[in-house]
């Protein structure tokens, strides 16, 4: 019973691990850009990843925990993914030298958690569920 009713967490987990390794990989392995495309696309990546993050956690608590459609998920997701970005941030700054805490990195992992949330929302509504 346990299994089943939280195996469409799965994907999320995978993703919430594929956030975690890219977040503490060391700066120098990431590709060469020029600062401004590195802001650029350092920042379009979190929104995409965070958002991705936020949507499956919907998708997964929609299947396992509320599957009428309560709102308390349209709550807990977001808190979630917005949680593990602080806490990514943190963790940079306190245990890797050559990574540190950005704080708009912070406000892209929001940003992309919001769209994350509006983009499940528009989904859910054209389906009519």
């Amino acid at each position: 019973m346990f299994k089943g009713r939280f195996k469409g967490f799965i994907p999320s987990i995978i993703w919430t691990i594929i956030i975690i390794i890219l977040s503490v990989i060391p700066s120098q392995t990431l590709n060469e850009f020029s600062w401004s495309d590195m802001w650029n696309v350092d920042k379009l990546g979190h929104l995409v990843f965070y958002g991705t993050h936020t949507f499956l956690l919907l998708f997964a608590m929609r299947q396992s925990l509320y599957p009428e459609g309560g709102q308390k998920g349209w709550i807990i997701a977001p808190f979630l993914t917005i949680l593990l970005g602080f806490c990514m941030e943190l963790t940079q700054y306190c245990f890797f030298a050559d990574r540190h805490f950005d704080s708009l990195d912070l406000i892209a992992n929001i940003i992309g958690s919001i769209v994350g949330l509006i983009i499940f929302k528009i989904m859910k509504l054209r389906r009519h569920d």
